[in-house]
């Protein structure tokens, strides 16, 4: 029996090779783009915390002098609430855009793949309501986690709890359930990244659909799946290991760069923070530019191509992969999962539109053949003969 999960780690070095391998500067700029909305393909971003940056630092200070404590004030501490709550709105504004866009994207690079052919703004607008979907769905998945925490912290914050007070039995609890509860969500929005986003493409479904079509995948092979769990897993850390190997690596000649200019700056006449902020920008621009994004794209791209390889394994009428890039339609080992495919050591064709073809053109000549024996070979074979051609 073969595991689709292990046969695609190789498989998926092909892929991301054929994909990126000879391809032009404005397909690798466009790739960029597209994966700088996708993120490094790690845990995904996280919703920023505020209890720091909204604490002010001396109303708690024992020593200070009472009279000089501005909460007297009220207008002032209304408009210090309405600079908190302005911000406050601002971020969440900004992140739920970027998440929004992250979610069309998906869609983005899969149609990319699917077609070998990279654009932007065309596969865009095509998949904008299916992101948009995606987002919805994904952020369903995220608010209880991110409300609970985001309460207690605003609980806190303004002063309705007393953090000293509570029992430390009732505060591990409550992490212990928050964190399970988080752990498990956070594991839905993982799948429904990898596996639910390419059926919800390839079928033109929503992610609640999309979900009951991979779970009765999953239900048929749960073995494959469970593999396909622990294997990516190891992949993750995998990527993320040689991910920040090349990014120091890349950094050494960025930063010999950034000194340069730096220098150079200071040689001319530039002031010594002007030297440094010369030598910073250069060290960002460079660093992002020549290391980040192309690293980005290729182990986003062959963490995307391992997900797709696994899951048209798991069935072929799922496969997105693009001819030349996508797996054989008839996988080892497939007879196994009984779904009743022929044995691995039967004579099949491989490449499944030729078969499809063949099929039909059979199909059609067994036709044909038989309305000319009925009617003493009319004009049906020439209507056949038309269909096929």
């Amino acid at each position: 029996m073969s595991w689709y999960a292990v046969d695609a780690v190789d498989d998926a070095i092909d892929t991301t090779r054929e994909f990126l391998w000879g391809v032009g500067l404005g397909r690798w700029l466009r790739l960029a783009l597209i994966t700088f909305f996708l993120g490094t393909g790690g845990v995904g971003a996280q919703f920023p915390s505020f209890s720091n940056t909204f604490l002010p630092s001396e109303p708690f200070d024992a020593g200070a002098v009472p009279s000089e404590v501005p909460s007297t004030d009220p207008m002032l501490g209304q408009a210090y609430l309405a600079w908190i709550a302005g911000l406050v709105a601002v971020v969440v504004g900004v992140w739920l855009l970027y998440r929004a866009v992250n979610a069309v994207m998906e869609f983005v690079f899969l149609a990319g793949l699917a077609t070998d052919e990279v654009r932007v703004l065309a596969p865009f607008g095509r998949q904008f309501w299916s992101g948009l979907r995606l987002f919805g769905f994904r952020l369903a998945l995220t608010l209880p986690t991110l409300l609970a925490v985001a309460s207690g912290v605003a609980a806190i914050v303004l002063g309705v709890v007393d953090p000293t007070q509570l029992d430390p039995g009732t505060v591990a609890v409550t992490v212990v359930v928050v964190a399970a509860v988080g752990f498990f969500l956070g594991f839905l929005r993982s799948l429904t990244n990898q596996l639910v986003a390419p059926v919800m493409f390839v079928e033109n479904r929503g992610a609640v659909d999309g979900w009951r079509r991979l779970w009765s995948v999953v239900r048929d092979q749960p073995r494959q799946t469970l593999v396909y769990v622990v294997v990516h897993l190891l992949i993750g850390v995998g990527v993320g290991v040689v991910r920040t190997f090349l990014l120091l690596l890349g950094a050494i000649p960025v930063t010999a760069a950034a000194v340069a200019a730096g220098l150079a700056a200071a040689s001319v006449g530039v002031s010594g923070l002007g030297a440094f902020a010369t030598g910073g920008v250069t060290w960002v621009s460079l660093l992002l530019l020549f290391v980040v994004l192309p690293v980005n794209v290729v182990t986003k791209t062959y963490t995307r191509a391992y997900e797709l390889r696994v899951l048209a394994g798991l069935d072929p009428s799922l496969s997105v992969l693009a001819d030349g890039l996508g797996p054989d339609p008839t996988p080892p080992g497939r007879s196994d999962s009984g779904d009743g495919s022929p044995p691995a050591g039967d004579t099949v064709d491989t490449d499944r539109h030729d078969t499809a073809e063949y099929r039909d053109a059979e199909r059609v000549l067994d036709e044909g053949a038989d309305s000319s024996d009925d009617d003493g070979g009319d004009t049906d074979d020439g209507a056949d003969g038309d269909r096929w051609a």
